[in-house]
């Protein structure tokens, strides 16, 4: 038997980093400055997938089988990440040991952005709000770590609450200077404030860019903001800060042949923080709810907790980076001229390899899609591979492949 080496997989962590959010904080008070005030809310507790699951249908070690020829490592296809990066004035305010939000989120993004050329991923970043000019003569953190304003005139609503105002650059491969542009263009906001958060404007413009893409392979915004949509409202329209206008178009996201998903990052802070009541509902629109009751204790997005920033961004960060890809992989071209009846994938996890089962029906094991040219793992199969960084996928050819078991009889 000619068997070749498999090479590991990287178990599509994508990547252990940290980037974050914006603006759950007021604006800016008017002259004369004074601490702004919001509704207070406590972080929810976050409701786990149970911790144990039933033995994967399969074999156990896979079998060798005389016509066995040769095992191939087959590869990911690109996934596409659009950050939506809040730098409203209050992601200046300060954390209790060390930095501000802005600095924080910002050396955490980079070094998730660092690690992203190293994976079948592409990314790109779009800040908001867009349109006005910064504010920075006349607004500043206060002792208190307030935001704090004083002047002559505000920009009005007209460009930041546009979504046809935004610059949105599409997920590329981060070769260095891509990467360097990047950096280069969050790091000249380290000393801005800007007025508004104006996150309908923002999310669809970023949903838009997604979904015109001609970028193949699975397509994701994640929010990250410290805020709920303010300062878009004028008289001829009062109902501009609504949140059910960010939830339309994560709802929008989903629909059609191209979905995009939106994965939503709250920073908390008590009265100065994201409200989850409203971040959750956009991440059930968005097809990113954590949990199938989620919704009850509004806990559907994802949290950092301000008062230990650096390492809850990080953790936070690694688990949207695990579910903004899928479980599917490209068939690997030395399988072109294979019999399809007599190929098998191999999971190899904690514990030892596992030969899955093809399941038409997509419940467990694994199937082909796109025709013939790739494949995907489903059920506990593809969260073993999301949530075990050593876990690897392998395609065997020449033996009879594993059906899955009938379906039981109704």
């Amino acid at each position: 038997m000619n068997r070749l080496p498999a090479t590991p997989l990287i178990a599509f962590l994508f990547l252990s980093a940290t980037a974050v959010a914006c603006g759950s904080a007021p604006e800016p008070t008017l002259d004369p400055p004074k601490q702004v005030d919001e509704q207070k809310t406590e972080e929810p507790p976050l409701e786990e997938e149970p911790a144990t699951e039933p033995p994967m249908p399969g074999t156990t070690p896979p079998p060798e089988c005389s016509e066995q020829t040769a095992t191939f490592t087959p590869s990911r296809p690109k996934t596409n990440v659009l950050f939506v990066l809040d730098r409203s004035a209050s992601m200046h305010l300060r954390l209790p040991k060390t930095g501000t939000r802005w600095t924080a989120t910002r050396d955490a993004l980079f070094g998730l952005l660092d690690k992203m050329p190293n994976l079948k991923m592409r990314g790109s970043v779009m800040q908001f709000p867009q349109g006005d000019a910064a504010l920075n003569s006349c607004c500043w953190i206060s002792d208190s770590n307030d935001v704090l304003c004083n002047c002559a005139s505000y920009p009005s609503p007209t460009k930041r609450c546009s979504a046809s105002t935004y610059s949105v650059a599409n997920p590329a491969d981060l070769e260095p200077a891509k990467l360097s542009s990047i950096k280069s263009t969050i790091r000249a906001s380290d000393d801005d404030y800007y007025w508004g958060t104006p996150i309908a404007a923002a999310l669809t413009a970023a949903i838009n860019a997604q979904k015109s893409s001609t970028n193949d392979g699975l397509k994701s915004v994640v929010l990250l903001t410290d805020g709920a949509p303010t300062s878009c409202e004028t008289s001829s329209d009062p109902g501009a800060n609504d949140i059910k206008r960010v939830i339309e178009a994560a709802k929008l996201g989903m629909k059609g042949a191209t979905p995009v998903r939106t994965f939503v990052l709250g920073i908390m802070d008590g009265a100065k923080g994201a409200r989850a009541d409203l971040l959750s509902q956009v991440a059930v629109a968005g097809g990113t709810a954590r949990t199938t009751s989620c919704s009850s204790t509004d806990s559907c997005f994802y949290p950092v907790d301000a008062g230990n920033y650096t390492t809850t961004i990080a953790s936070t960060l690694d688990q949207i980076a695990r579910n903004a890809t899928d479980c599917t992989f490209e068939m690997p071209p030395e399988t072109a001229t294979t019999d399809l009846t007599k190929v098998n994938v191999i999971l190899t996890r904690v514990g030892g390899p596992q030969m899955l089962v093809r399941d038409t029906r997509h419940m467990e094991g694994w199937d082909f899609v796109n025709g013939t040219k790739e494949f995907k793992l489903y059920g506990q199969a593809c969260r073993v591979l999301r949530e075990e960084a050593t876990a690897k996928v392998d395609v065997v050819v020449g033996c009879k492949t594993v059906p899955a078991p009938p379906a039981p009889a109704p």
